[in-house]
């Protein structure tokens, strides 16, 4: 069982085996961008307000006559009609989970906070709060520079022609005070796939802190030792995956995750959801990939899939048109039809050389260095990764941070609209930073 390939579009080639050493590709014609899929029974389709078109107005460009909305005589409320969606919270940072403590406890702020508070000007005391650092609390004795000042997220499902999907197949985890420690996180986007894709990316969520704390070393140690761990956290999770209830062997997530500790970074990533890092000179803006979308027609990824006895190929359809990116299936058989190379999960996927095993990044941070997007395809698959970090830059600049996320999901789902019938599920979180010399 696979996706059918309405989204994730790439350049369109065959890929054949040639020799030891790998692969060749051969360009074929490219894919036809507009695709409408009706119902060809009922010859109707849903217009993007959730009207429902007749026969003669869904085959035709003429704009359907407005309806007449009328009260409703029943007792029961209805729901408004335009109802305002909420702004979801931003991440309760360790420093306001320490005041939340606090508050239980009999505490007495010292001279210098007070002096400190005080001395700042209202606005600027208002936009800064987050960022005090009130005085330890017993159940925190243990503590590394803090570099992450806050963080806006957003998750939106996606839909299908017109209708929402029943499952949004995406995870994410926020998780601050990794291992009891201030200034040590751990966050992680999952954007799961195939029938149960939602239970493999939710299982992901609830079992990854755990296995990443369990291979840490409790005191201070290499940043390599600390890589390692969260690469055997995420290898661990694919294993009990494999171990749990949920039948994962066509059904799969992938998994970028950040472990920040202090001013270091490490990237651990598997599949084609992606972390960028903004780095700011002066008035320019650079944005830098922390991680690779791992396809199947990238040249390592590609060999070791053909030396595993896989073939990589886009879907046909009925006339033999190619449609949507290459895809790793076994070689006697159209499945599985991963779009990816590596995968928690789709283990029938995994006898042909798709894998689990994370690719790892370091990188020490830097002043320069303002916040990082981590997201799922939904967000990447029509924005690039300079015109994430243009859009998110606009916010920071003017301090209004709550409202990136809104910008990047509005702007991601414009363009599915505008270049398909589909919308994919759509996950971001924003990190801002400060980094001192």
């Amino acid at each position: 069982m696979f996706d059918i390939p309405r989204h994730k579009r790439s350049e369109t080639h065959q890929i054949s085996p040639s020799s030891s050493k790998g692969f060749s590709l051969s360009p074929t014609n490219a894919i036809p961008r507009s695709r409408i899929i009706r119902d060809i029974q009922t010859i109707r389709k849903v217009s993007s307000r959730g009207t429902l078109l007749s026969p003669k107005v869904a085959w035709s460009e003429e704009k359907p006559k407005a309806i007449r909305i009328t009260k409703s005589r029943s007792n029961r409320p209805s729901p408004e009609s335009n109802v305002r969606s909420r702004k979801l919270p931003r991440l309760l940072i360790p420093d306001q989970l320490l005041i939340e403590e606090q508050k239980k406890l009999p505490f007495t702020p010292s001279a210098s906070i007070i002096a400190e508070a005080k001395s700042k000007p209202p606005s600027a005391k208002k936009r800064t709060a987050s960022m005090i650092t009130p005085p330890m609390s017993p159940t925190y004795t243990n503590s590394v520079i803090n570099v992450v000042t806050r963080c806006a997220y957003k998750t939106r499902a996606g839909s299908m022609l017109g209708r929402p999907k029943k499952y949004n197949q995406d995870a994410f985890i926020i998780q601050p005070l990794l291992q009891g420690i201030k200034g040590q996180y751990l966050f992680a986007v999952c954007d799961g796939h195939g029938v149960l894709g939602h239970d493999v990316s939710g299982y992901i969520k609830e079992k990854l802190p755990i296995t990443v704390e369990q291979g840490m070393p409790e005191n201070e140690s290499p940043l390599n030792a600390y890589s390692q761990a969260l690469a055997n956290g995420i290898v661990n999770v694919d294993k009990l995956v494999q171990d749990s209830t949920i039948n994962a062997e066509f059904s799969g997530s992938t998994l970028v995750s950040l472990l920040i500790r202090g001013s270091s970074v490490i990237c651990g990533n598997v599949g084609d959801s992606r972390a960028v890092l903004a780095e700011r000179n002066e008035n320019m803006w650079r944005a830098i990939d922390l991680s690779r979308d791992h396809k199947p027609d990238l040249p390592d990824e590609g060999t070791r899939i053909i030396k595993a006895n896989g073939r990589i190929e886009p879907y046909f359809d009925d006339n033999g048109q190619p449609l949507g990116p290459y895809r790793v299936w076994l070689q006697d058989q159209q499945i599985p039809g991963l779009a990816m190379s590596r995968s928690i999960g789709d283990f029938v996927a995994k006898s042909v050389g798709v894998s689990a095993e994370p690719e790892m990044l370091i990188k020490q941070l830097e002043p320069k260095d303002k916040f990082i997007i981590l997201a799922s395809d939904g967000i990447w698959e029509f924005i690039s990764s300079q015109e994430a970090v243009d859009m998110v830059k606009e916010s920071w600049e003017t301090g209004k941070t709550e409202a990136c996320c809104d910008k990047l999901v509005k702007e991601a789902v414009m363009r599915w609209q505008k270049e398909d019938d589909s919308i994919d599920d759509i996950t971001v979180i924003v990190i801002f930073l400060n980094v001192l010399n």
